[in-house]
């Protein structure tokens, strides 16, 4: 999609404004203006062109009304060219209308190119300014991670979810077992197995006081159970009393409106019926009030009509007597033009009779009318443009200087080939410079790869024939080297691990064998037969003892067993290092298996070692080349493949230098071809003669041309001026003849000359004013004559002395009639009225007369309204006691009234209080008795959970075996989760690859242009999370700087090469839209701007470009033939 042009109406601070878009080889539009010039407004009309008008559209600062508002464009898609207009606000036929902006137009084809995109989707994609270039770019790469995803679950068939399932594996992954989070569920589980191993050991209880606690606390909820029964009663007896008091007063209105009830007589009418008996005797009253009342009104408006009197007849003639005093105003106010009006008439007669006698001219001519003399006026204005003019020519051709002579003709063969052959020089201006460069730069690299070659290898024979030598040889490749040098530190290794393994058991080995001399230098062993001779000593003790009961028999005694017993300890200990010298010696024999298996592994390891070092330094002999080790040579083949390179630049540029040489050469033949006998010289100052020579030349052609123009023009004008000298005097001929016949026909006076056409004219004008004068003053003389007898003829038939006084006389009169009016009206009125209010009275008679009949015979209204005024007292008692009846029954909580009557009825107030307070203290001392009977079973409870605690041990072994085995289960599950995660992200891993690659180097070629070189390419790594970051690479490939570590300036180039890229990957794909860009580079510098400038002028060949800046020095990093611009400025 493009635009051709873009038309806004009323729009921001535009009121008729249209924007041509050229086609050309660069799609390419510049848009400079200052600040406030209408960029950002201009940038907004193209969005709301395209999206329609957002319904905040208002909320911007508009100068015009929003009815107004229009944005035209012409644009075309997919070969189709469509003229819209689009409005706002919508009507009812929508927004968006034909090139006539009346006729409502389907905007699919505006549609179809834009797609799917939303007006915030379009503004990171194809619309971007500094501040949604990152955004931009961030969203790049989260729409690149996204297609991962999509990619792989559509090879998995069709997955919806799989952002989910990878989150959900990760998430579970994590609860199960993560080292950075604080508790997962593994670590508990261990932590709760540990606890319960340890509450397990100490699991230990006596079952007697198990059984006294558990009596102790069944004592003690017995005896709390008796005592809230007990309480519960009182508190029930309580409550019985209480409501008994709170019946008291309820019952006693009850009792008191039934006996009102009973008290009054049987009625004669029911609570409505009264009601609307009183209510028809308030009316009644009322309406005999309002027609009294009314019957006085209508008296004083006879009385007040009877005083005005009949209507008088001069209020028949009141239009004629305003005309009258209208007219008479008006001569009163015209006076002073009626006098103007004389002087006129005077002036005219005088200015008639002086132009008469200037004409020579009487009063009885006849004169024709100024339209016919419209004819001859026109003559006469042409007439003075004529002679003007032929006044003009004869001074020109006075004036007029003959041609000069022609110089002579420059060498114009010469100038064109001088020309040709700059041009084909001009690209080799600095070919002589170029030459030293690469002489010196070929010195510079002979230089490097001599050195180069002194530290690789001490190599014989001329330059040339090293290379020949570096080419022919057969090195190892690089996987080669590497198998070799991880075999090798494979032996290594495996030697490294025999010598640690023979060390470590030879140090154990020693720390056995101290042991062993440790328990070798022990006490006294103590033999048997020694310990059964002092066992026997003590029995025959203490059968002495048990015969002889002295002192000294016990002292022995004692003496003896202690003896006996120091010997049996050392029995024992001497069986125990006995023991432990047995082991020693046995673990001994072992660690010197261990060390001499070691000792076996470690001379196996090193004789392979020397086996391949021996193997691998006979392949370099055999290729002739160094000895070295792997990793040595991996270094050496990396100096000679440099050195090879260095090689091959060096004869490049020995074949620029030749070639530079034979140009040069061929540039001098063509030179001394055109200007023969010029001396050999440098071609750059062979450059600068041509160019003066050219100059020269061409100056001279210049003013050679210039001479020529001048000759010609110079006989051209003096042959022109003849002829037109020549047509004036003509065409003033032809007017005199013209000027005879148009007298003729209009009846000008032939013996006038035509410079009196303008006094004639004048005089005719003057005659008809005259005329028009005189009509109108006959006129107004007729018309005051009849106004004057209208007034007098007024004035008799009302006898009135002058119009003042009978306007007067109307004004009362009118007043009166107006008076008469309001009260005729007011008469009418009550009297309907009147009418109204009797028959609303007798209706009420009526309905009255119907409730009297159910009175005894000879009863009056008096006694009906009484009657009613009694019966509506009574309703009022009976409502009061079903109300009152109704109160006791809602306070007896569901008794009866015969209950409550009978509880009520036998009750003695006056003790009441004192049971109820008797029961209280009753109660009061039982809750105290319950409070410590609860806080000695809360004890009692704890110490019986304490005591059942410590008798959990099955309880415990059963939790604890359980543990275990949602330990290992728990294992399983954690091996599981992270198998399918690791096997998931491999497979996006792929995915990234395969999609990545043509988009990242689209995006690495933008990059590097746009940091000149600074960053070779791009690349994509995802991080602990699983996010992919962009990093970018050194020239080197060496160095990877990841997007922080980057400057703001570099960040907006990485940002602008992933939208480009991006753009180019959607036009391959068949959307095409117009790109717009508001001061991208802002934080670029003049360099890096212009190959920006560059990205988007070939962007450009692709799909139009708009480009907003309001830098000036942008406008000059692409030439005009690149990029076509376009100004605003804020008086647009």
């Amino acid at each position: 999609m493009r635009f051709h042009d873009f038309s806004l109406k009323y729009y921001g601070g535009f009121e008729h404004k249209t924007f041509s878009f050229p086609t050309g080889t660069h799609d390419f539009h510049i848009i400079y203006g200052l600040n406030e010039a209408g960029k950002s407004t201009l940038l907004r009309a193209f969005r709301d062109f395209l999206f329609g008008f957002h319904q905040h559209t208002q909320g911007e600062n508009w100068k015009y009304s929003t009815s107004l508002i229009r944005l035209g464009a012409t644009f075309s898609h997919d070969g189709h060219t469509q003229t819209a207009w689009r409005r706002r606000p919508a009507t009812k036929r929508g927004d968006f209308f034909d090139k006539d902006d009346t006729t409502p137009l389907n905007p699919a084809l505006l549609i179809q190119a834009y797609g799917q995109l939303t007006r915030e989707e379009f503004f990171l994609s194809w619309a971007l300014d500094h501040t949604r270039l990152a955004e931009g770019g961030k969203e790049v790469a989260h729409e690149r991670q996204n297609a991962e995803t999509t990619n792989l679950a559509r090879e998995l068939g069709n997955i919806d979810n799989l952002s989910d399932i990878i989150a959900s594996l990760e998430k579970e992954k994590s609860d199960s077992w993560d080292k950075k989070r604080r508790n997962p569920r593994i670590k508990e589980l261990i932590k709760n197995y540990h606890d319960t191993k340890k509450a397990l050991r100490d699991a230990t209880t006596s079952p007697q006081k198990l059984k006294e606690a558990q009596a102790t606390v069944q004592n003690h909820n017995e005896h709390y159970k008796s005592l809230h029964i007990q309480n519960s009663n009182l508190i029930q007896q309580s409550n019985e009393y209480a409501h008994l008091q709170a019946l008291i007063g309820p019952y006693a209105s009850y009792q008191e409106a039934k006996r009102l009830v009973d008290e009054r007589p049987q009625p004669a009418f029911d609570k409505n019926e009264s009601e609307t008996i009183i209510s028809l005797f308030d009316a009644r009253d009322s309406s005999h009030q309002q027609i009294a009342k009314n019957n006085a009104l209508l008296e004083n408006n006879k009385e007040e009509l009877a005083t005005l009197g009949a209507r008088p007849s001069l209020l028949d003639d009141e239009k004629t007597l305003m005309l009258l005093s209208q007219e008479a105003l008006k001569d009163a106010q015209h006076q002073r033009e009626f006098q103007e009006r004389e002087r006129t008439y005077t002036k005219l007669d005088q200015k008639r009779t002086e132009l008469f006698a200037h004409l020579s001219l009487s009063e009885e001519s006849s004169f024709p009318t100024l339209a016919q003399l419209k004819p001859l006026s026109d003559l006469l204005e042409r007439y003075a443009e004529i002679t003007a003019r032929l006044k003009e020519r004869q001074r020109a051709l006075a004036y007029a200087s003959p041609p000069e002579e022609l110089p002579q003709a420059p060498n114009i063969e010469q100038l064109n080939a001088l020309k040709d052959w700059l041009n084909t020089a001009i690209p080799y201006a600095q070919l002589d410079t170029e030459h030293d460069t690469l002489m010196s730069t070929l010195a510079t690299q002979k230089r490097s790869i001599i050195t180069s070659l002194e530290a690789l290898a001490p190599w014989t024979g001329t330059f040339e024939e090293a290379d020949t030598q570096l080419q022919r040889l057969t090195p190892p490749s690089e996987e080669e080297c590497q198998n070799i040098l991880s075999i090798f530190n494979a032996y290594t290794q495996q030697a490294r691990e025999a010598s640690q393994k023979a060390m470590t058991a030879q140090h154990a080995y020693d720390r056995h064998e101290q042991h062993y001399h440790q328990f070798s230098h022990a006490p006294e062993w103590v033999s048997e037969a020694t310990l059964k001779e002092a066992r026997q000593k003590r029995d025959y003790l203490l059968n002495k003892i048990s015969k002889d009961t002295f002192l000294s028999s016990w002292e022995n005694l004692q003496n003896q067993i202690h003896h006996t017993d120091r010997l049996a300890d050392q029995r024992f200990l001497s069986a125990q290092i006995d023991a432990r010298l047995r082991d020693i010696r046995r673990q001994q024999e072992l660690l010197t298996l261990d060390i001499r298996h070691a000792q076996q592994e470690e001379k196996t390891a090193l004789s392979a070692l020397q086996e391949e070092q021996e193997k691998w330094n006979k392949r370099l002999n055999e290729a002739g080349l160094p000895i070295l080790t792997p990793h040595q040579f991996s270094t050496w083949r990396q100096q000679r493949t440099a050195i090879l390179a260095r090689y091959d630049a060096y004869y490049d540029t020995q074949e620029k230098m030749l070639q530079l040489a034979r140009k040069r050469h061929q540039l001098i033949e063509q030179f001394k071809a055109i200007i023969p006998h010029h001396k050999e010289c440098d071609l750059s100052h062979i450059i600068s003669i041509s160019k003066r020579n050219i100059e020269e030349l061409s100056s001279q052609q210049k003013h050679y041309d210039h001479a020529v123009r001048e000759h010609h023009s110079a006989q051209k004008n003096l042959i022109t001026l003849k002829a037109n000298l020549a047509d004036a005097e003509r065409e003033r001929k032809e007017w005199h003849e013209e000027w005879t016949q148009a007298a003729q026909h209009s009846g000008y006076p032939l013996t006038l000359s035509p410079d009196a056409l303008p006094a004639y004219q004048e005089l005719i004008k003057t005659q008809q004013d005259f005329q028009y004068i005189s009509e109108e003053k006959q006129n107004k003389e007729s018309e005051r004559r009849k106004r004057h007898q209208q007034r007098t003829q007024l004035l008799e038939r009302h006898q009135a002395v002058s119009l003042d006084a009978l306007e007067k006389t109307l004004e009362a009169a009118k007043r009166d009639d107006k008076q008469r009016d309001i009260l005729l009206k007011q008469k009418k009125d009550r009297e309907e009225a009147l009418i109204e209010l009797e028959e609303d009275a007798k209706i009420l008679d009526d309905r009255l007369s119907r409730f009297l009949l159910r009175l005894p015979e000879g009863s009056t209204l008096d006694d009906l309204l009484k009657t009613a005024q009694r019966d509506s007292e009574t309703a009022q008692l009976a409502t009061s006691y079903h109300a009152a009846k109704r109160a006791l029954l809602n306070a007896g909580r569901g008794r009866s009234l015969d209950d409550i009557t009978a509880a009520l009825g036998t009750l003695d107030y006056e003790q009441l209080d004192e049971k109820k307070a008797l029961i209280n203290k009753e109660s009061a001392r039982l809750e105290n008795e319950k409070s410590i009977v609860s806080k000695q079973l809360f004890h009692a409870q704890q110490e019986l959970e304490q005591l059942e605690k410590k008798d959990e041990a099955s309880a415990l072994a059963e939790e604890l075996q359980h543990l275990k085995a949602r330990i290992e289960e728990e294992a399983k599950q954690y091996v599981s989760l992270h198998a399918q995660y690791q096997l998931l992200q491999h497979m996006l891993y792929q995915q990234k690859e395969k999609l990545h690659g043509p988009f990242l180097t689209l995006a690495s070629t933008c990059f590097s242009r746009l940091t000149l070189g600074e960053y070779a390419e791009l690349a994509l790594e995802s991080d602990n999370k699983g996010t992919l970051t962009f990093v970018g690479l050194r020239p080197d490939k060496q160095e990877a700087v990841p997007l922080p570590q980057m400057s703001e300036g570099t960040c907006d180039q990485l940002y602008l090469a992933l939208r480009l890229a991006d753009i180019h990957q959607k036009l391959d794909a068949g959307i095409s839209l117009p790109f717009f860009a508001d001061d991208l580079f802002i934080t670029f510098d003049d360099k890096r701007t212009k190959a920006g400038m560059e990205l988007l002028a070939e962007l450009s060949q692709r799909t139009q470009v708009f480009f907003f800046t309001h830098q000036l020095a942008t406008l000059d990093h692409l030439p005009p033939e690149k990029a076509q611009r376009l100004t605003l400025s804020v008086e647009s």
